[in-house]
């Protein structure tokens, strides 16, 4: 139905989540069943599991077909010259990377704090669609909190560009105080990288010619690379200061 051959952009970029989720022995199938087990979507019969695993396949029924342009078919404004299903592929592509993020964080940080969703459809319901979250992901302990934004390269972009490029409103989110890291997964070649607020000291937002024009500021990628328990261990120090 659209550009998912092996090949083409969404074939790759399938398979290079795939492949992140082999190094946690999942499949994309099974990971989708660890996320939402037998849930559905409101006011409907479509569990959210087959629907993500027909999608990210490119193999829909009917009935998901159904569901997915009933509850975008006037949200043409949302997808950037996306066809829908490519749209709808790269929120549900993104609900799974962000829980992968929420299960391997959880793990590592334990019950005393708290992960909720707070980016844009944090209800998986191709609904809630207005971008209107500073972060993906706030974690919470007692009265602080922390909040952190998921950015993935699917493509391995940033190694060629020796450079991520993050929009205007992120940097601005950062100098604000609204977002204390972003999390950079880079698919492709399989590592984390955090960037923090002072890696945006001094940087300057220009049109992005790749982006359509955004405005966005080339942050140097991090010298070295973190795995998820990094990351924790560095929230952990944050919110018990």
């Amino acid at each position: 139905m659209f550009r998912s051959k092996p090949s083409e952009l969404y074939g790759k970029k399938r398979l290079a989540f795939s492949n992140l989720l082999n190094g946690y022995d999942y499949s994309l199938k099974n990971f989708a069943k660890r996320v939402f087990g037998e849930s559905r979507f409101k006011e409907s019969e479509v569990k959210k599991r087959v629907l993500v695993v027909e999608l990210l396949a490119d193999q829909l029924s009917v009935v998901c077909w159904t569901l997915i342009r009933s509850r975008l078919r006037d949200k043409a404004f949302l997808t950037d010259r996306r066809h829908t299903e490519e749209y709808a592929f790269d929120l549900v592509l993104g609900w799974l990377e962000e829980e992968l993020i929420i299960w391997k964080l959880s793990d590592a940080l334990g019950s005393n704090y708290v992960i909720t969703r707070e980016g844009i459809d944090k209800e998986r319901e191709f609904v809630d669609l207005q971008v209107r979250a500073t972060a993906d992901i706030a974690i919470a302990r007692k009265e602080r909190t922390v909040r952190i934004d998921v950015f993935v390269d699917h493509k391995g972009t940033w190694r060629k560009n020796h450079g991520i490029d993050l929009k205007a409103g992120k940097v601005s989110h950062f100098r604000s105080g609204q977002l204390n890291y972003v999390l950079a997964v880079d698919l492709v070649h399989r590592t984390y990288y955090l960037i923090r607020p002072g890696d945006v000291d001094g940087l300057v937002s220009r049109p992005n010619a790749a982006m359509g024009g955004t405005a966005t500021a080339r942050v140097r990628i991090p010298e070295k690379e973190v795995s998820l328990d990094a990351v924790a261990k560095t929230v952990k120090k944050d919110l018990e200061r």
